[in-house]
């Protein structure tokens, strides 16, 4: 008597580990996609504390008065060693400042400061 599986046997086991990888797989990706927004989201928040901290320790350059606009490129955060994360992947190349009333400052990532 031989030992081992048949042919009929091994062709079951792979059909049923292909559904579930057709199950399994648009759940991972979507959880890999998810993730990766938030990734995505946290690195646009440094990004914007890193213009912060710069704009603050440069108040001659960025003066606070309500109206004003600047653009800080992303290669100055970098430089000034504002940015700790990997930004090279990075599509938008500038922080567009907005200072509003009541201390309220907007951020806004451009692709190029003009």
């Amino acid at each position: 008597m031989k030992k081992g599986f048949t042919l009929i046997e091994l062709l079951g086991v792979i059909a049923i580990l292909g559904l579930l990888v057709l199950i399994c797989y648009p759940v991972v990706l979507e959880q890999v996609e998810k993730k990766q927004k938030e990734v995505d989201q946290a690195r646009v928040e440094l990004i914007e504390s890193a213009a912060d901290t710069y704009i603050g320790e440069h108040p001659e350059e960025y003066p606070y008065r309500v109206g004003n606009q600047f653009c800080i490129s992303l290669d100055t955060l970098v430089e000034d060693d504002k940015v700790a994360v990997d930004v090279s992947d990075v599509k938008q190349r500038g922080v567009h400042v907005n200072m509003g009333s009541n201390h309220n400052i907007t951020y806004r990532l451009v692709e190029k400061c003009e």
